[in-house]
């Protein structure tokens, strides 16, 4: 007896539906679980700037773009543009601090190099900081509603699995 799918079953070399579906669900499953982790280590990161951390002013010593082009597996081709900070400040400890910070477009647009701007940083850490207080708990927010929303696609995608779960591939 050969090995692999028999005929008359109705499985053909395709693949079941309910495979496919479930394949999918997982995936949703594994990002979603990803998306939570990053949003608790935002989120832990902005309750140590709210504890801890002190305004200090800095001033923008630079901007840059930094964009990519990827090619996926299919050879399309894809852009990414990030927006890039450079400020420098010094703490009451002494030492100069320069860092870049990731931006949204409106907040690159409005800085102007030179330009003075209030930060909130961690006097332990000082290279960690948001310009506006809250800036990492809501993007915490922002990741969380991405994993909550790729686990509620996830259940829908793995209960349309269980639902085809049996029923052979159209052929």
């Amino acid at each position: 007896m050969r090995r692999g799918f028999r005929r008359g079953t109705g499985y053909s070399v395709k693949v079941a539906p309910a495979l496919v579906l479930g394949l999918i669900a997982g995936f949703l499953a594994i990002m979603a679980v990803i998306f939570w982790f990053v949003a608790q280590s935002l989120d832990a990161t902005a309750r140590r700037l709210a504890e801890g951390g002190q305004e200090i002013e800095a001033v923008i010593t630079d901007k840059r773009i930094v964009e990519r082009e990827e090619v996926d597996n299919d050879g399309d081709r894809r852009r990414s543009t990030n927006h890039y900070l450079t400020v420098s400040f010094t703490p009451p400890s002494g030492e100069t601090v320069v860092a870049d910070e990731l931006v949204g477009q409106p907040r690159y647009d409005a800085a102007q190099i030179g330009q003075k701007v209030t930060l909130f940083y961690l006097p332990e850490e000082p290279t960690l900081f948001e310009f506006e207080r809250g800036d990492k708990a809501s993007d915490a927010g922002v990741f969380r509603w991405i994993s909550i929303g790729l686990g509620g696609v996830g259940v829908a995608v793995a209960l349309g699995a269980f639902l085809l779960r049996g029923r052979p591939a159209a052929v």
